[in-house]
């Protein structure tokens, strides 16, 4: 007899249950763990956008937060969110050496243009300058032929001279800073090789570290028990996956099984951050609130 009346309390109570998709599902916040640095405020947000995706399609309210709502939940820190902060680290050390990179890279190429061009001018300056010393010199060779310079001629012969003299000095002092500046290229060139190598060294390093840490895990989960239900946030890298983990957790809520597509909120692993649902989510959630 006894028995009998637990079997008919326990489906009226089934019978009597909110049904998912055709009521609003009442929830509360339990456990804000503050080692994620969010407030409560920040994470009640983030729920109510997490709702948002699922209660918008339908036009319809399918969560509601409550003090005393029957979902509880929570948002528990463990090694999980220590992982994934690690490799947060870990990319950001590779941004720095990155970044460093392609400072040199940028300077080396401004460097090189601007000896490229000097080295172009000097050309074209010692061309112009041999061309002078080659007709000077077949000027002096054609005035010895006939017996010997004028005055005039002598005087200009002579100041032609010193000129080219001087002009070269100026060459030879130009030539020397662009051999400087040719050593400064080398320079930032080889700076930049090493600074390549170790991006490489250090993403290779991160990518092995990073396979280690954050192997597949579930960044959060829906639990049922003894007529508890409960959703746990344990890992998020950002606000925006934050959403979307949520979201996962509250279509199981709403008693929707995993998806097949990648692009799914219902999908077992996070593939995006978009705050939609993907067509075989509403399929799903459509039939669920029972409007197929």
């Amino acid at each position: 007899m006894i028995l009998l009346f637990l079997l008919a309390f326990v489906l009226i109570a089934y019978l009597h249950r909110p049904r998912p998709g055709r009521t609003t599902l009442t929830y509360r916040i339990g456990q804000v763990d503050p080692r994620f640095g969010l407030s409560r405020e920040a994470f009640e947000e983030a729920i109510a956008s997490a709702a948002a995706i699922w209660s918008t399609p339908v036009s319809r309210p399918l969560f509601r937060q409550d003090p005393q709502g029957a979902i509880e939940i929570n948002l528990v820190y463990d090694q999980r969110q220590a992982n994934l902060e690690q490799v947060k680290r870990l990319n950001e050390g590779l941004g720095a050496s990155v970044r460093a990179f392609e400072d040199l890279k940028t300077n080396y190429q401004a460097l090189k243009a601007a000896y490229e061009a000097k080295r172009n001018t000097l050309q074209a300056d010692f061309s112009a300058y041999n061309q002078k010393v080659a007709a000077a010199n077949a000027e002096r060779e054609a005035v010895g032929r006939r017996g010997g310079a004028s005055p005039d001629e002598a005087r200009r012969l002579t100041l032609e001279g010193d000129d080219l003299k001087a002009t070269l000095a100026v060459l030879l002092t130009r030539q020397k800073d662009l051999e400087a500046d040719r050593a400064a290229l080398e320079s930032t060139l080889t700076a930049g090789n090493q600074a390549a190598a170790t991006v490489r060294a250090q993403g290779a390093a991160n990518q092995a570290e990073g396979q280690g840490l954050t192997e597949a895990f579930d960044e959060g989960e829906y639990v049922r028990k003894l007529g508890r239900q409960t959703i746990t946030i344990y890992a998020f890298p950002n606000g925006k996956i934050l959403v979307r983990v949520l979201a996962h957790e509250l279509g199981h809520a709403l008693e929707l099984e995993h998806g097949r597509d990648p692009a799914s909120v219902m999908y077992p692993l996070v593939r995006s951050d978009a705050w939609e649902l993907s067509p075989e989510d509403l399929r799903a959630l459509r039939a669920k609130c029972g409007l197929d």
